[in-house]
């Protein structure tokens, strides 16, 4: 019985309009009469899976595949289904079957195509895309999808991308392709001659994009001149509509062939036509002084020298000394990739054909600069003549005259490529250069200093200026801020703002001052002096707000921010953690002020991230983060920095109704309300999973529009993001929050709710494997652990990808080398150190894409990162390896599963201690065992043995918690080892007891005491230092400060909701395994000696560790339980006494109804009660339990 068009199309419009509950409704009623439509089936599991209900869009799915329908009315929405589903092969099979129905059918085969683009099945595409060549009767685009197909494959023949580190490349890693590849040489000579042949047999090409995959394809195989005769000739003629363009391609691909006076020329012409071309300005001095922007400096390392001297020195290698044009070098690029690294780095060029030009000597080397600086001078001035840029830009009330930068911008850019040559050959007259680019710097101020712009455009050129010439740049600047030195009185008139163009350049001049690490003081009352006079000046400038929108920038927006630097200066030379907290709160409540009226400024609101982190406030940061509205790729780049140390070191508790319930909902299938940090992680890693999954269809949609360069964009778009650091973050932090909903059940967490928590995450996150491993199951349950590799499938870390926007990071919140749950506390421990951190100058991390540069701390960050995310991500591997160990003790010797868990909880307990392996697949040797057994012994001796244990108390607490996990989880190994040997002694009556687990034991008490020490006195409320002032401190009570420090809060969650969370549910286990010997003893009613000693001492070391645990709960309870009484009987005094007094200056100006200093202050302490409360109920439920 057929369906009228009439219902069909009011099902499509219920769908297409998203009420989905009428659809389903709909479609139910029509499969009432008709229950063999496939059609009706497709639609009604598209409006299940659009509502959540997908275990029965899934069936509908298999229902429908099983008829094997080749309908395409039919195919549509199924395919849209199945790719929401994940289950992008099933695509794949079912157009298949189609294309093999009807072979010649071109839109079929053009969907089949589009399958195996979103399968990444690159020799199929190659295939597919032949067959659609000849039915079409050769069209271009289509023999264009095999060149891509072609050029991709020699994508992934390369070795990724890889990330500099201090330890270099094995040869064989860094050159080979990925075994069973095609060479990519062959590759790319297959697609370089179809392409020349598409080129010949038209005598053109029908695009730009097919031109730029072309000349891609040349420049990949090391034909730079072929490359240039093809843009200078007919094809390039007709293809280049724009002159611009094809004189910076010209220009690109002369100096690529080592003729750079042609390209010179090229782009000195461009620039007589449009002065503000910065691409072509710096292709230009590229050209004219190779090698200056990248020659030695003031800050470059000789690391990055010595690479680059490698880079010239490899034969063969195509020379990219002129970044002018982005069309050539595009990203994804063959070229780029093939060649990355070596832009501008030599001064003798290379030619095509692998020889070198004759080094000149020095003299006549001293002349060509001198020559080319002459014609650098005078292209410049013709610039600055052309645009008629020697007067000031003229501001008028309602709106700004749009003035050309660049070529007064190219004076600064000229003047430190001089001072970069003159350091790398002669460093006695390099001072008098740097004197050069100071001036270049003041004189760049002074005509563009009113704009917005100033600050960032010589933010790059500020680290270079040192010793005498910053010395005078600053003197300079100081006159053009008229604003007084630190520590010096303010004028009436140096505190108002006058014309919006004078105080433009007073910010700007400040924001310089504070680049080159200005003002630097004295005390701490003159850096909360500077933080008034800044927002002194702010508060009068606040007439030039009026009747601008909210969303607009103001002109004096930067002040808050600056001040807010003044007072953590003020914060970092603080006596004590007490007044350092009153700085820091100083800085909120002024930031928080600003924030009421200008709600959606970044750098005021990521400042104030900054400081709720600080503070243990999570709720503040996640409210002001929410405003910048950050989604997708910001996800990756702000979110995983930024947010996620926030919600994770102060992980709030879900309601106690929801908590109550968690017993049940061990498995995941709860509905309780999520934590923060959940609903940030989960929304993380349904990008990196939605990405995927629709990568697929962005790629295909470039192939279908013509866009080819966009095909190797996207592809490796996709290949970063699957290789990002963040993305490893939140799947390791993702199981770990997970963990937290059993093992805060009442009244006691099981071994198997923690493992099948962990399996359920880890299934869908992508780690099949571990979740098969973590629950075996039946008679498999041997073989399945054989096929499981013993660790995760971990990207290395040269093949890991940093996309974290760390520019974005206050100068005063750096990166610091931690796992994300202690970012707070490392941060409180730098503060302690002497130079640890800095309040004004640029971090390494200021740059630009500084995530992945080549600086030594910018390596260490890095390394140290990764290492914490992997010993993050097995953290659960060994608990629920362990946990499994010893459930099936008892088995051996006659099952190998025990034996298995044990290797895993080895290999998890190693790659922590280490931060990560190289996964291995199946049952590990005895002497891959034996290895791993020597690198934890090894790594426990460098943190010294049972005999220096007292030398915890004086390790920071950041390292004290990390090395306590490692430790412990290395008591866990041994503990499953000596259990095993107890239940399967090669001779029962010669069995010892294990001295390792002994001494394990006792560095674990060693370790857990001196923790819960420190964690204590830092809890314990600070007296106020008697040398403090009000404008010091004066948060600081009598007793202590109302609102905590981060860094006590955030390390008694680390070690509560960590160790002394899953400990509890090890020590049930391993009782439960050593109760089973025992019984087993009685029952066999044998008498061995050997195993009754091993019985003995396994008992004795798990009363040992109890106890350790136990106590370790009892002291954190009581220093909790005393510092929540004290902060709610001082609050409401304490509160009052704050907000009082000559800081109230910073923030009273603001009469918005939207702040409130009062309940601002209200707020974050009832948050860190909230905080402390939680804290203390998992330690009174875990002390319950180890009583038990």
């Amino acid at each position: 019985m057929s369906i009228s068009a009439s219902k069909l199309g009011a099902l499509y419009d219920y769908l297409d309009s998203g009420n989905y509950k009428a659809g389903l409704k709909l479609a139910n009623n029509l499969l009432e009469k008709n229950s063999k439509s496939n059609l009706v089936k497709s639609l009604k599991a598209y409006a299940l899976e659009r509502t959540g209900k997908t275990d029965e869009a899934h069936e509908i799915c298999d229902e429908i595949l099983s008829h094997h329908p080749l309908d395409e009315d039919c195919l549509h929405p199924l395919k849209l289904v199945l790719r929401n589903l994940h289950r992008l092969q099933d695509i794949t099979r079912i157009y298949e079957a189609a294309h093999a129905a009807h072979p010649n059918d071109e839109g079929t085969a053009i969907d089949l195509f589009a399958s195996y683009v979103r399968d990444g099945n690159l020799i199929k595409q190659q295939q597919l895309a032949m067959k659609l060549l000849k039915l079409s009767g050769g069209k271009e685009r289509y023999q264009w999808w095999v060149i891509l197909s072609i050029m991709l494959q020699a994508c992934n023949a390369l070795p990724p991308h890889v990330v500099p580190t201090n330890h270099a490349a094995s040869p064989s890693s860094a050159s080979s392709p990925g075994a069973g590849a095609m060479d990519p040489g062959k590759l790319l000579q297959l697609a370089e001659s179809m392409a020349s042949r598409l080129a010949a047999r038209s005598g053109n090409l029908e695009s730009l994009e097919g031109l730029l995959v072309y000349l891609d394809l040349l420049l990949a195989r090391g034909q730079p001149r072929e490359a240039l005769a093809l843009v200078t000739g007919p094809v390039g003629g007709g293809v280049l509509r724009l002159a611009e363009e094809r004189a910076l391609l010209h220009a690109d691909l002369a100096a690529a062939c080592g003729e750079m006076r042609e390209a010179a020329d090229v782009l000195r012409a461009q620039l007589a036509a449009n002065p503000e071309d910065w691409a072509a300005l710096t292709g230009y001095l590229d050209c004219l002084l190779p090698g200056s922007a990248t020659a030695a400096g003031p800050t470059s390392s000789s690391t990055n020298s010595q690479q680059q001297q490698q880079q010239q020195q490899q034969p063969g290698m195509l020379t990219r000394p002129c970044a002018s044009s982005s069309l050539l070098w595009f990203t994804g690029g063959l070229a780029a990739r093939m060649h990355a690294g070596s832009i501008g780095a030599s001064s003798q060029q290379q030619l095509p054909d692998g020889h070198h030009k004759v080094a000149p000597s020095r003299r006549q080397r001293a002349e060509d600069i001198e020559a080319a600086l002459t014609e650098a001078h005078s292209t410049i001035e013709g610039m600055l003549s052309a645009v008629g840029a020697q007067q000031q830009p003229q501001h008028q009330d309602k709106g700004r005259q749009v003035t050309m930068r660049g070529p007064h911008l190219a004076k600064v850019e000229l003047a430190w490529r001089v001072a970069n040559l003159s350091a790398s050959t002669d460093p006695l007259v390099a001072s008098s250069k740097w004197q050069l680019l100071a001036e270049a710097i003041l004189g760049y101020m002074q005509f563009a200093g009113q704009m917005y712009s100033c600050s960032a455009d010589l933010r790059p050129y500020l680290p270079h200026v040192a010793g005498s010439a910053r010395t005078w740049l600053l003197q300079q600047l100081q006159e053009v801020a008229g604003f007084p030195t630190a520590g010096q009185g303010a004028s009436t008139n140096q505190l108002l703002a006058g014309t919006e163009t004078a105080l433009r350049k007073r910010i700007s001049a400040l924001q310089v001052m504070e680049g080159l690490g200005s003002p630097v003081f004295g005390s701490e009352a003159q850096a909360v002096q500077h933080a008034m006079q800044l927002m002194q000046l702010y508060v009068d400038a606040q007439h030039f707000y009026k009747g601008l929108d909210e969303r607009e920038r103001a002109p004096a927006d930067e002040l808050p921010p600056l001040a807010a630097s003044a007072l953590v200066s003020a914060a970092i030379m603080a006596p004590s953690d007490a007044a350092a907290t009153g700085h820091l709160l100083h800085a909120l409540l002024m930031l928080e002020a600003a924030a009421a009226t200008r709600k959606w400024s970044a750098p005021i609101r990521l400042a104030l991230v900054a400081l709720h982190t600080l503070l243990a406030s999570p709720g503040g940061a996640k409210a002001n983060m929410d405003f910048l509205r950050i989604k997708h790729v910001q996800l990756d780049t702000l979110g995983g920095h930024f947010l996620l140390p926030a919600l994770r070191a102060y992980p709030l508790e879900p309601p106690k109704a929801a908590a109550a319930a968690a017993g049940g909902a061990a498995s995941g299938g709860g509905s309780e309300p999520k934590r923060p940090s959940s609903k940030l992680l989960a929304k993380t890693c349904a990008f990196f999973s939605d990405h995927r999954k629709d990568a697929g269809e962005t790629l295909f949609t470039a192939y279908s529009s013509g866009t080819y360069s966009k095909v190797l964009e996207f592809s490796a778009f996709k290949e970063r993001l699957e290789a990002s650091h963040t993305h490893l973050l939140a799947r390791a932090e993702t199981v770990l929050d997970s963990l937290q909903v059993p093992l805060a059940s009442i009244p006691q967490p099981t071994a198997a709710a923690v493992c099948a928590q962990v399996a359920d995450t880890w299934d869908a996150l992508g780690f099949k494997d571990a979740a098969r491993a973590t629950r075996p199951a039946g008679a498999a349950q041997q073989s399945t652990l054989q096929e499981c590799p013993l660790t995760l499938p971990i990207p290395s870390l040269q093949h890991t990808r940093f996309d974290e926007d760390l520019s974005t990071r206050p100068v005063w919140y750096p990166p610091l080398v931690a796992p994300v749950h202690l970012a707070p506390v490392c941060w409180w421990e730098q503060r302690n150190m002497e130079g640890g951190l800095q309040g004004s100058g640029l971090g390494w991390w200021a740059a630009t894409a500084s995530a992945e540069a080549e600086d030594p701390q910018a390596v260490a960050w890095r390394q140290g990162s990764h290492a914490a995310a992997c010993a993050r991500l097995h953290l659960p591997q060994l608990l629920t390896a362990s946990l499994l160990c010893l459930a099936h003790a008892h088995e051996a010797p006659a099952s190998a599963t025990p034996t298995q868990h044990l290797a895993r909880a080895r290999a998890a307990a190693v790659a922590m201690a280490r931060g990560s392996l190289p996964s291995s697949g199946g049952e590990a040797s005895s002497q891959q065992q034996q290895h791993q057994q020597q690198e934890l012994e090894q790594c426990l001796e460098q943190w010294g043995g049972v005999e220096s244990g007292p030398d915890w108390a004086y390790l920071p607490c950041s390292q004290q918690l990390q090395r306590l996990e490692v430790v412990l989880g290395a008591a866990m190994v041994a503990a499953c080892e000596a259990t095993l040997n107890a239940n399967a002694p090669m001779d029962p009556d010669a069995a010892q007891p294990s001295p390792v687990l002994q001494a394990r034991i006792e560095l674990v008490q060693a370790a857990m005491l001196a923790a819960c020490s420190k964690l204590c006195a830092m809890l314990a409320p600070q007296p106020q230092s008697n040398g403090a002032t009000a404008e010091a401190g004066p948060a600081a009570g009598s007793n202590g400060v109302m609102v905590l420090p981060g860094a006590p809060l955030a390390a008694t969650a680390a070690l509560v909701h960590g160790c002394l969370a899953w400990l509890p549910v090890f020590l049930q286990a391993w009782s439960d395994s050593v109760l089973h010997l025992q019984g087993r003893m009685k029952k066999s009613k044998t008498s061995a000696q050997g195993i009754e000693a091993c019985s003995t001492a396994l008992s004795a070391a798990l009363s040992q560790l109890s106890q350790a645990h136990q106590q370790a709960r009892q002291q954190l309870e009581g220093s909790l339980h005393s510092v929540l009484q004290w902060q709610q009987g001082q609050l409401q005094s304490l509160l009052e006494k704050y907000v009082g007094g000559d800081a109230q200056q910073l923030w009273a100006w603001q009469h918005s109804q939207a702040f409130d200093a009062r309940c601002v202050l209200k707020a974050m302490a009832q948050e860190q009660g909230a905080l402390l409360q939680g804290l203390t109920d998992m330690c009174s439920r875990g002390k319950k339990a180890a009583k038990k």
